[in-house]
């Protein structure tokens, strides 16, 4: 879902916001999705 949304390009402090989580969280989900 959040790759997703970074994919389509949306900013990672406008995920951070939108799903409630720190700007660090959504780095650490989109690092763990790439592997």
């Amino acid at each position: 879902m959040v790759e997703n949304l970074y994919q389509s390009g949306v900013s990672v402090p406008a995920l951070a916001k939108q799903f409630g989580i720190s700007k660090a969280r959504v780095y650490q989900i989109l690092k763990d999705r790439r592997k």
